[in-house]
């Protein structure tokens, strides 16, 4: 993948005050790095479809910090692949990989989330391209992701990632 024609999105997003980092360098200088991480996926799910409804439709009580980690760590997220999108004190944004094989050969999105009021200045293009760039320097040869969210597939489909599967859903409730 060529990441020349994504040079410049990270500057202009620096120009609004917005810094890129990953979520291993904020683990060495913030206590509350996984709070925020949490709060900013949180956030970032405002909208969006649960994929998997309660039968009774009631939304699941929310996921603790603990929960988080543990969910992201069971994943094999790397933290050194999590970068995070920060405006202040407040992580606006994230995508990261965890690894997909014990080859350490392929990754895998690990996911890639933007607060609502911050979508549609690039923050997901520029998150998702410096993971692309950690998967070339650490010699990942494949990156697999997915998602259901019409603007994530475009952004995927600027880093090349191809559609090769559809996984459909079927949720009826009970009367």
């Amino acid at each position: 993948v060529d990441l020349r024609p994504f040079a410049a999105i990270e500057p202009t997003l620096a120009t609004r005050g917005v810094r890129v980092t990953s979520l291993a360098a904020e683990l060495r200088s913030d206590a509350r790095a996984w709070e925020k991480l949490r709060d900013a996926n949180v956030a970032a799910e405002f909208g969006w479809p649960d994929p998997d409804p309660s039968p009774n439709g009631n939304p699941p009580e929310p996921e603790t910090v603990d929960q988080f980690r543990v969910r992201a760590r069971e994943f094999q997220m790397i933290e050194d692949a999590c970068f995070i999108a920060a405006l202040g004190d407040v992580y606006v944004g994230y995508s990261a990989l965890a690894m997909a094989d014990a080859a350490r050969t392929r990754g895998n999105s690990g996911g890639t989330a933007v607060r609502p009021e911050y979508r549609g200045l690039g923050l997901a293009t520029a998150l998702k391209a410096r993971c692309v760039r950690w998967a070339q320097e650490n010699g990942l040869r494949t990156l697999i992701t997915s998602s259901g969210n019409a603007a994530m597939v475009r952004v995927n489909e600027k880093f090349g990632f191809r559609r090769t599967y559809v996984e459909v859903r079927l949720v009826r409730r009970p009367a």
